[in-house]
């Protein structure tokens, strides 16, 4: 029921980190970085570089892994920032019984082909080092930036993988035909495919352009619909695959400020369930299963477009790209409907299920102010809308600190199920509360017509 990251031989960073503490002295970055003979590096861009493996080689960047290593007692970051007891990030499923390395499914291929869209930067930039070091993957790099695009290739070539730099607007469905047939002539038969790519635009919806709307709507989810008709015509002559949808719990319930990319991650469910009932109905072996996020810590809020006066941050609780790569990997070997990451997702999606009229007025009431920081945001500073923004593309954003565990919640399946008996509860309950009302109601009507009936045969005695 727990995944905990393996660990590589020899004495690792937080075993140096923990003689640290033990010992009373400084635990700052430059203090341990002497002592493990490690580069940290741009802190603009923390962890990016060495994200899944703990190492212990003086050449290379010490790894997130650090970051959320159980230790013996707190320590303080050289930010001032906490690190939590119990940091090690579990993905708890009631639903499955797993062994705790979490083993990948039987037929899933040990060194396998994988495309990504979106893989210049956030969850598709950690998905792909996910996929490089755990599984030596071969990994199709899809996105905008090539630039960027050479960055990840060089990470997924030192973690074990193998990389292929494919540039390209996911909106262009020529491009991603051609970008398929190059994976396959490179590496071989596509065994999975994951849709990351997006964008979006912050503002209330009288405030977002015909213009914006469209754009949104292009890449979230057409770019989307035609990434998996790709990957499908490829897949469907071998009558194998997998093909990822990395969603989000906005894709169930909206929220305000984000409209536009609301209704195109709604627009992608419905294609996705049409799909899933299109191979259920053939017997494909096609595998397809969708991947509902949290809040994430990703670039999209220093570069997606906002016409809002303060800056814009992710609402609730955040969550980093590097516990969602590793949830998305084990959804890629272990396909299911759906699954939810996180106890808000799962709570946004099953309290939109139960009580909309409710969720319509509590997200009045947070929803703005909650997706806003106190800092102005610039005007005319660039953003990705249109065109990538150079000199930003990494797996976080700014919102590192403090390091929030990710629980993988019951399966949409299992979640559903959980939730159509909370309504039938919900539902008996108050069919017992009115029941009892009406039978007070004519009990009262009753007595009130007895006390009632002497005084009226009085009345009429002359």
């Amino acid at each position: 029921m727990t995944w905990i990251w393996p660990r590589a031989k020899g004495p690792s960073r937080c075993d140096i980190e923990n003689q640290i503490i033990d010992k009373g002295e400084s635990t700052s970055p430059s203090a341990t970085d002497r002592r493990c003979g490690l580069i940290r590096p741009d802190p603009i861009a923390p962890l990016d570089h060495g994200l899944f493996q703990d190492w212990a080689a003086p050449d290379r960047v010490p790894p997130f892994f650090c970051l959320i290593h159980q230790f013996e007692r707190s320590g303080t970051a050289g930010d001032g920032s906490r690190w939590s007891k119990g940091g090690v990030c579990r993905f708890l499923a009631s639903h499955i019984e797993q062994d705790p390395a979490m083993p990948s499914s039987s037929d899933f291929p040990s060194l396998p082909v994988i495309c990504i869209t979106g893989a210049s930067a956030g969850v598709g930039r950690a998905t792909a080092l996910a996929f490089a070091a755990d599984r030596h993957a071969s990994i199709g790099l899809i996105a905008r930036s090539a630039d960027a695009l050479d960055e990840v290739k060089r990470e997924v070539e030192r973690l074990g993988g193998r990389a292929l730099v494919l540039p390209l607007d996911v909106v262009d469905a020529g491009a991603l035909e051609d970008a398929a047939d190059r994976v396959e002539e490179v590496f071989g038969p596509i065994d999975v495919w994951i849709n990351a790519a997006m964008v979006t635009v912050f503002g209330p919806v009288r405030s977002v352009t015909p213009e914006e709307l469209k754009r949104v709507t292009e890449v979230t989810y057409l770019g989307s619909a035609y990434a998996i008709q790709t990957a499908l015509r490829r897949m469907r002559k071998r009558d194998r695959g997998t093909i990822l949808q990395v969603g989000s719990a906005l894709a169930y319930r909206s929220i305000p400020l984000q409209s536009a990319y609301c209704g195109a991650k709604h627009a992608v469910q419905g294609f996705i369930d049409s799909l899933r009932s299109e191979l259920l109905h053939e017997g494909s072996r096609i595998r397809l299963t969708a991947v509902h996020l949290p809040a994430v810590n990703t670039p999209q809020f220093e570069w997606a477009r906002s016409h809002m006066r303060y800056r814009a941050r992710p609402m609730g609780t955040v969550f980093q790209p590097e516990d969602i790569a590793r949830a998305i990997l084990h959804a890629a070997e272990n396909p299911r409907r759906e699954y939810w990451l996180g106890g808000p997702a799962m709570l946004a999606i099953l309290g939109n299920l139960l009580a909309p009229g409710f969720i319509d007025r509590h997200l009045s009431a947070t929803a703005i102010d909650g997706q806003l920081t106190d800092e102005c945001e610039k005007p005319g500073r660039p953003d990705n809308l249109y065109h990538p923004v150079d000199g930003l593309h990494r797996a976080r954003g700014r919102f590192g600190m403090p390091h929030n565990n990710l629980h993988l919640s019951a399966s949409g399946g299992s979640a559903r199920a959980i939730a159509m008996v909370a309504g039938v509860l919900l539902a008996g309950g108050l069919g017992y509360a009115m029941r009892n009302l009406a039978l007070q109601a004519r009990t009262g009507e009753r007595r009130e017509t007895a006390s009632a009936d002497p005084r009226r045969r009085q009345a009429n005695i002359p």
